[in-house]
């Protein structure tokens, strides 16, 4: 290893207090990427599914060839001009009740590291055998396509029906055209990671 490389303890510095010396980051896959981004510093993202799962416009290098040349700084990072709004859109994404559904029925460990098998909640299941559950019901209805999808056009047209019915409307235009940007990306990215593993 390079004598200008470093490897850092895990809890030596928080990131905030190395944001002034990062030029680039460097992410498997992880929420570094959301991070990062909200801090306007490029990544390179080089896990398969690091871009699938955080597609708020880091760099995803093509090959080895690709990735030495980022590292080197010798081809320039450039990530999408509104990463920071994209990262912030991503987090609400997350937390928001339009789209998360509360329910326990299954738990893993909440690293991908394995510590114990995952398992259900027997207590949960017995309670969705017996009745239907509206979290449950939603999903469903979102993947056979009974229900609006948040975030959709279709949906978003309706609340926006609703809101001007009854007299509000709600700035939330940016953050909706941030989310199409990210989900058209993500699409592209598949399918170039598809086409990529066929070849």
């Amino acid at each position: 290893m390079s004598e200008n490389v470093l490897f850092l303890g895990h809890r030596w510095f928080d990131m905030h207090d190395m944001r002034e010396r990062m030029d680039l980051g460097l992410i498997y896959n992880g929420t570094t990427a959301i991070e990062l981004g909200l801090m306007g510093i490029p990544a390179l993202l080089c896990g398969d599914f690091a871009p699938v799962d955080y597609p708020i416009g880091h760099v995803v290098p093509k090959d080895r060839a690709d990735y030495e040349a980022y590292l080197r700084f010798e081809k320039p990072a450039v990530v999408a001009l509104d990463i920071r709004e994209r990262a912030g859109v991503w987090l609400d994404y997350m937390a928001n009740e339009d789209f998360t559904q509360h329910y326990r029925f299954h738990a893993r460990p909440v690293t991908n590291k394995v510590l114990y098998p995952p398992y259900w909640f027997a207590e949960d299941l017995h309670r969705a055998a017996a009745a239907p559950i509206p979290e449950i019901e939603e999903l469903v209805g979102r993947a056979l396509g009974e229900r609006l999808e948040p975030g959709g056009n279709g949906a978003l047209r309706h609340r926006r029906e609703l809101e001007e019915a009854a007299g509000r409307i709600t700035p939330r235009l940016r953050t909706e055209q941030a989310s199409r940007r990210m989900a058209l990306d993500s699409v592209r990215l598949r399918a170039r990671l598809s086409e990529s593993k066929a070849s």
